[in-house]
């Protein structure tokens, strides 16, 4: 499966090892993922670089842009509240979701560090320059600086679901 990892200074995009069930699903249970066919972009130089393989320790992942979304059966349908997570150099806009019965933000305590976003936008948090707009992103929400209700600002977000 391609993904996309995005570090703090970095982008590893390549292909995902061993990948059998929802990525998201994985990134909770596991320590590091591993990827092959790996490009290494800079941020700050913007230079890039391959490499054949490479072991990505999550803790360090920021965020996650799979590269196909699971198989309409393997999606669980929630719940969801447009957010802004800002971690690092990124803003996340894009749907939270969560049980029917839930607030999904007030849920977040409950959940694993990784979550995925819908519909999503990633910016550079200091300018607002849009880096990718994505039907899904996983967000490392222990890395968050802040989690807040974006629900008026859904109007002007640069991405539109199709």
């Amino acid at each position: 499966m391609p993904v996309q990892l995005f570090e703090a200074d970095r982008i590893a995009t390549g292909t995902l090892c061993g990948a059998r069930e929802r990525i998201s699903d994985t990134v909770n249970r596991v320590a590091s993922l591993r990827l092959v066919d790996v490009t290494i972009t800079d941020l700050e130089s913007q230079s890039a670089s391959t490499v054949p393989a490479s072991e990505v320790p999550l803790d360090q992942v920021l965020l996650i842009i799979p590269g196909d979304r699971p198989a309409a059966e393997r999606r669980i349908w929630t719940r969801r509240r447009y957010v802004e997570i800002a971690m690092g150099e990124f803003a996340v806009f894009g749907d939270l979701h969560a049980p029917a019965a839930a607030d999904p933000i007030a849920n977040l305590h409950r959940r694993p560090a990784f979550v995925p976003l819908t519909n999503a936008t990633i910016v550079v948090a200091a300018n607002g320059a849009s880096l990718a707009a994505t039907p899904a992103v996983i967000v490392n929400t222990a890395s968050a600086t802040s989690i807040r209700d974006a629900g008026h600002d859904r109007d002007r977000r640069p991405f539109a679901p199709r």
